[in-house]
């Protein structure tokens, strides 16, 4: 159990490459006859966001097509060729690509680590612009700025050449435990899916944009539904919800484990200080004080646990060897889990053993001589 809590706090405690809170979250697939053309799509995804942005409470708004800890994402995956480079290069790696609007890192919190992003001025029309994250840039460009390079790439249709004019911070998108992405974000406006998801910052609670951001985007395409509505926090919450059970679960048991344990000290205390009764009374009688008999009988408990807790110490490593694949972020032996739960079983031995040994510095010692 304490080397899943920690796990768990350790799994948590990664940072997926955004900001998750306060961010309110819309999926939608815009591809029915009201927007049935690049063109259309394009402008219903500017004209919607640009109403989101002006909602009471939101900081921005943006859209994307692959959006990190959802499932249902249209996730694109295909070669990256870089120009200068032999067909059979390291530069032929597979790559996952999404499409992103302006406004979407910003309200997400991903770092632009070099370069420019994304403007209205990267249109159908104009230079095919694209960024990619920091994990492709050190990986494809190590030691180097990816930016002012020529690449193709093939997204929804025929290979296109696309310029890198900026260099992102990397995302996770499949859990708190999978690696970043090496990820290719091309403009909106120049690739026109209608797959896509909304992100809306908010000012404090952003599930209160949820309602007015369905009603801005009826009102643009009446027949329009959403796959996804939630906030990042939830989505989050949800990555982490079996292990969260889970660890909860283990919790219990342990907390059930360690109350029996409790009983079971204070039960077998109580037994051997009450067979040991005369031998109190004789060590009274001779002058010893209450609190040095007290202080015996915690010592005889203490030693006891220390015993148990050297045992279950060779336990807990083949256990944790056993829930090795379970563990994140941590060795299946942890020096500091072990020493915390070691610690805790001698507080709780301590505790359970106070009453007995008070008890025993009570006796009277004419009356424990008198016993027999």
């Amino acid at each position: 159990a304490g080397l899943a809590l920690r796990s768990f706090a350790a799994l948590v405690g990664v940072d997926p490459g955004f900001r998750s809170k306060e961010i309110a979250v819309l999926q939608v697939f815009a591809f029915d006859r009201i927007n049935d053309t690049p063109a259309k799509r394009v402008e219903f995804f500017r004209n919607t966001i640009d109403r989101m942005t002006q909602l009471p409470g939101a900081t921005g708004a943006g859209a994307v097509s692959a959006m990190p800890f959802i499932e249902a994402n249209i996730n694109i995956e295909g070669p990256l060729m870089i120009e200068g480079r032999p067909a059979a290069g390291p530069g032929n790696a597979s790559i996952f690509m999404s499409a992103a609007t302006e406004g979407y890192f910003e309200v997400m919190g991903v770092p632009l680590r070099s370069g420019r992003g994304f403007t209205r001025r990267d249109t159908a029309d104009t230079e095919r612009v694209a960024l990619v994250s920091e994990s492709l840039a050190r990986r494809h460009w190590p030691g180097a700025d990816p930016v002012g390079s020529w690449v193709s790439v093939r997204f929804m249709g025929p290979p296109r050449r696309v310029k890198v004019v900026g260099v992102v911070g990397a995302l996770r998108h499949d859990g708190y435990d999978a690696p970043v992405r090496d990820e290719l974000f091309l403009p909106h406006a120049q690739t026109g899916t209608g797959s896509m998801t909304y992100v809306i910052g908010a000012r404090g609670d952003a599930s209160v944009l949820l309602e007015p951001a369905r009603q801005i985007v009826w009102a643009l395409d009446p027949m329009q539904t959403f796959y996804d509505t939630s906030t990042v926090d939830d989505l989050l919450a949800e990555s982490v919800a079996p292990g969260r059970f889970a660890m909860l679960l283990l919790a219990g048991f342990a907390f059930v484990a360690l109350t029996l344990a409790a009983a079971g000290v204070y039960g077998v205390i109580s037994f051997t200080t009450s067979l040991r009764t005369r031998e109190i009374g004789v060590r009274l009688a001779l002058g010893a004080s209450a609190h040095s008999v007290s202080q015996l009988v915690v010592g005889r408990a203490l030693a006891l646990g220390a015993i148990g807790v050297a045992l279950g110490t060779l336990g807990s490593y083949a256990a944790g060897r056993a829930i090795e694949s379970m563990l994140f972020g941590i060795a299946p032996f942890d020096p500091v889990t072990v020493s915390a739960v070691g610690a805790l079983l001698l507080g709780v031995t301590a505790m359970a053993s106070y009453l007995p040994a008070r008890r025993a510095g009570r006796v009277d010692p004419l009356v424990a001589l008198r016993a027999e």
